[in-house]
């Protein structure tokens, strides 16, 4: 039954290309943001959390181009 996933999971990656990016990019966001949200949390001023979030998540346009 996990190769149909996979198989499933893979036919709507080159049917969907696109969905699929704009799914993983919102993915990347989703964490971005609780995670500038759990350094604001921890005393970080809006500006200072997201530039850390962003940092600490890594190269975002390097993840989204291996997808």
């Amino acid at each position: 039954m996990k190769w149909l996933n996979i198989l499933k999971a893979r036919l709507r990656a080159l049917v969907r290309r696109d969905a699929v990016i704009e799914d993983i990019e919102e993915e990347m966001r989703a964490h971005v943001e609780m995670e500038a949200e759990t350094n604001i949390e921890r005393g970080m001023k809006p500006e200072e959390a997201r530039r850390e979030a962003i940092r600490s998540f890594g190269n975002l346009g390097r993840i989204r181009d291996l997808a």
